[in-house]
């Protein structure tokens, strides 16, 4: 398994682990999504979809091969993740969020993310041909 890999896989894992705490029970962030895919109307479903459209995206670049464009979609993916905790920390009290089990996991998944990007940008292949052996 490649280093960019291992890194995103980290990142989604820690992604699902983040906990929304609620007023009488919390949740996990994984949980909380799938629940949002069926709240029709609402701005839930709406960072529900674009969260699902990001890992479906983040999911099938893993296996693309590194070129300038799918390093952008990467990018996207990324930014497609984070806007349901954006929106959550956007319409939400602050200090609602200000616990280690929703930062620790938020920290993690930005951290891994963001390292697999790396790694994902350092395999990018610019001429446009590969070596079908894997050797640059």
């Amino acid at each position: 398994m490649k280093a960019r890999n291992a890194f995103r896989i980290l990142g989604i894992i820690s992604y699902m682990l983040i906990f929304l705490q609620g007023m009488l029970t919390g949740l996990y962030f994984g949980f909380y999504l799938l629940i949002a895919l069926f709240l029709f109307g609402s701005p839930e479903q709406f960072y529900a979809l674009l969260a699902a459209g990001g890992l479906f995206l983040s999911i099938w670049l893993s296996r693309a091969r590194r070129t300038a464009r799918s390093f952008w979609l990467e990018v996207l993916a990324f930014i497609l993740l984070t806007a349901p905790l954006d929106w959550k920390l956007i319409t939400g009290p602050i200090g609602m969020f200000n616990y280690p089990a929703f930062t620790l996991p938020a920290f993690l998944f930005v951290l891994f993310y963001m390292i697999s990007l790396f790694f994902s940008y350092r395999e990018m292949d610019i001429s446009g041909k590969s070596d079908p052996t894997g050797n640059p």
